[in-house]
This record gives structure tokens, C-alpha cells and sequence, in this order.
């Protein structure tokens, strides 16, 4: 009998590929949210420090008013800035996690299909066998009959 074949093994090489690609997008993905998020709160602690510099300081002008303030508006707007990025980059790791779940399914389908195919082939492989040693055994008691 023939050693066993899985016909689609190079399918299933591509989709291993694909599987893989989708993982490393996703991964990249996820890295940059992770990243929106640490700039997200180093802006959020820059803010709290510079309003408790400001509370601390009993020496106040009205120029230490006014750059607060502009700080204030300028960090108001990365804020919104920042909330949409990370927003949009959200969605795109739920895209992502959708394409890498739906990679992941298509290769595992691939695996069980190969598994089963396998195992037929066992099945078939090993009635052979039996058949084959049946026919040796029948064999050698006609022989023995014979002689």
C-alpha cells in the first residue's frame, strides 16, 4: 500500500501561512492600541501634575494663568485626538481578531480533515495487512496440506 498523501497539504501549507500572517497582524494591532493607551495616560498624568503644580504654587501670575490654560486647550485637543485613534484602532483589531479567528477555523478544518484522512487510510492500511496475512496463512496450510 502507499505511504499516506494528504492531497491538500499544500493548501494547507498556504492557509498555515495565512494563519500565521493574520496572528502577526493582529499582534501589530494590538501593540499599537496598547500604545494610543500608554499615550493616552501619559497626557492624563502630564495634565494632573501640571493642575496640582498649579495648586501647589502660592505665587501665582497671571502668566502661569495663561499657560496653563493654553496647555489646558492643547491638551484637550490631543485628548479628543487621541480618543478617536484609539477608537478607530479598536475597530481595527476587532477586524483583525475577526480575520485571524476565521484563518484559524479554516486551517483547523483543514487539520481534522487531514486527521480523518489518516485515519481511514490506518483502517485501510491495517485490513490490507490482515488480508495479506490471511491469504499468506491459507496459503501455507495448502502447502502443508499438499506435501
Amino acid at each position: 500500500m502507499k505511504a499516506f498523501r494528504f492531497p491538500l497539504e499544500r493548501v494547507m501549507q498556504w492557509r498555515k501561512l495565512q494563519l500565521d500572517m493574520e496572528h502577526s497582524t493582529l499582534q501589530l494591532r494590538i501593540e499599537e492600541l496598547r500604545q494610543l493607551a500608554a499615550a493616552r495616560d501619559l497626557l492624563e498624568r502630564a495634565i494632573h501634575q501640571s493642575e496640582a503644580k498649579l495648586r501647589d504654587r502660592a505665587d501665582l501670575t497671571g502668566s502661569d494663568l495663561n499657560a496653563q490654560g493654553n496647555f489646558l486647550r492643547t491638551s484637550a485637543a490631543k485628548r479628543t485626538d487621541l480618543a478617536q485613534k484609539f477608537r478607530s484602532c479598536e475597530e481595527r483589531v476587532r477586524t483583525q481578531r475577526k480575520k485571524y479567528q476565521d484563518a484559524q477555523r479554516n486551517f483547523r478544518l483543514l487539520e481534522m480533515l487531514k486527521a480523518d484522512r489518516r485515519q481511514e487510510w490506518s483502517r485501510a492500511f491495517d485490513k490490507e495487512l490482515e488480508d495479506l496475512a490471511a491469504e499468506s496463512h491459507l496459503s501455507q496450510l495448502r502447502l502443508g496440506c499438499r506435501g
